[in-house]
């Protein structure tokens, strides 16, 4: 199966600022348990919503030291999502952080849609949310023996804090939708679907070494570039442990020895689970 990773190490360290949290509510629903999913497409995404359009949200700078990564942003707006029933957030304007600000600065639309699901681009590691073969969304490839492919990969970002202080890391791991495919004639193959999923689950064990080598590590301005030779370090074993999975399985046609993939990597999710995200 092919893999493929997504790196980001936008490593932001000069200032920090609080964000402005806003809001235009125009349709309120039904407010959402606070553990709701809440599905966030980025500004690039095409997708058309169907569904009640609820409001828009915003979070700004006001130029004062707090938290405002943009994965600290994100919470924030789907903490307001939920309070106003909405399961989608469509960003539709994302200044990164610069040289005005070191804050993401965030608008978005929020819609309550029945199926959130349909408009999924990726998905992140979760040990309660397992594939189905509808997240495989882009075309089959012809030509080719193998039944399905699972783009999987971890990506790192810093989160901003006061200056000399340690740098904190957000590590994700990714399943993206739109590059994996299955054929249709095995679509409604549950073995071949837990296949990719211990590909997915090999990729989590590594996302986990790699929070494991950040936190044992203590990074600040004046050691950050450490943390690209970890990066790489953990990476060359994800892609070597990948490829022997398929070596060993045989692509999933040898049973046994995918059970054997199956117990090593539960033992390791198990032991690695204080840097489950």
């Amino acid at each position: 199966m092919k893999q493929a990773l997504f790196l980001s190490a936008a490593l932001l360290f000069i200032g920090s600022c609080s964000p402005k949290p806003g809001s235009e509510i125009t349709s309120r629903q039904t407010p959402l348990k606070a553990d709701a999913a809440v599905l966030v497409l980025d500004d690039t995404s095409t997708s058309r919503i169907t569904g009640i359009e609820i409001g828009r949200l915003r979070s700004g700078d006001n130029g004062f030291s707090s938290h405002c990564s943009y994965t600290e942003v994100i919470e924030r707006l789907k903490q307001m999502a939920r309070q106003n029933g909405a399961n989608i957030i469509q960003i539709t304007e994302h200044k990164k952080p610069d040289s005005k600000s070191s804050c993401s600065r965030i608008k978005a639309t929020i819609y309550k849609v029945d199926d959130a699901k349909a408009y999924e681009k990726k998905i992140e590691w979760s040990a309660d949310r397992k594939l189905t073969w509808q997240d495989f969304k882009a075309a089959p490839v012809t030509g080719t023996d193998f039944s399905a492919a699972t783009s999987v990969g971890f990506s790192y970002q810093s989160v901003p804090g006061p200056l000399f202080s340690r740098i904190k890391f957000v590590v994700k791991n990714t399943f993206n939708c739109d590059l994996s495919w299955v054929n249709p004639r095995h679509n409604k193959n549950a073995y071949l679907l837990s296949h990719e999923q211990l590909h997915f689950d090999i990729c989590e064990v590594h996302a986990r070494l790699l929070r494991k080598k950040f936190a044992e590590n203590k990074l600040t301005i004046f050691n950050v570039k450490q943390c690209s030779a970890y990066f790489n370090e953990v990476f060359a074993g994800y892609e070597a442990q990948q490829k022997l999975f398929d070596e060993e399985s045989d692509h999933g046609i040898n049973e046994k020895k995918q059970a054997e993939w199956r117990s090593k990597t539960d033992a390791a999710l198990l032991e690695l689970r204080m840097y489950a995200q």
